[in-house]
């Protein structure tokens, strides 16, 4: 628990100061070490506090990726407009 208060305070001032995918790294090697310090208590694969943990803050660490602000060109994409962007060749 305390692992993840300190990432969590650390991942806060981080996207304070504009750092956001820095910020979600950050989340995301707690969310890993929380799992595997919880496998090697229990050596089992799917220790489902571990699990849950794993799950839960990866995805604020995702979160804080923002990737609802993805731009290219100045231009916001959404939807099928990314994908398409991405697979379609200009």
């Amino acid at each position: 628990m305390l692992v993840y208060t300190i990432a969590y305070i650390v991942s806060y001032i981080l996207s304070r100061i504009s750092f956001n995918k820095v910020s979600g790294i950050v989340l995301i090697f707690a969310a890993i070490y929380i799992y595997r310090k919880r496998y090697k208590e229990s050596s089992n694969l799917l220790d489902l506090p571990g699990i849950y943990g794993l799950g839960f803050v990866a995805a604020q660490g995702i979160a804080c990726f923002k990737l609802s602000y993805l731009q290219i060109n100045g231009h916001r994409l959404h939807g099928s407009a990314f994908i398409s962007h991405i697979f379609v060749p200009i």
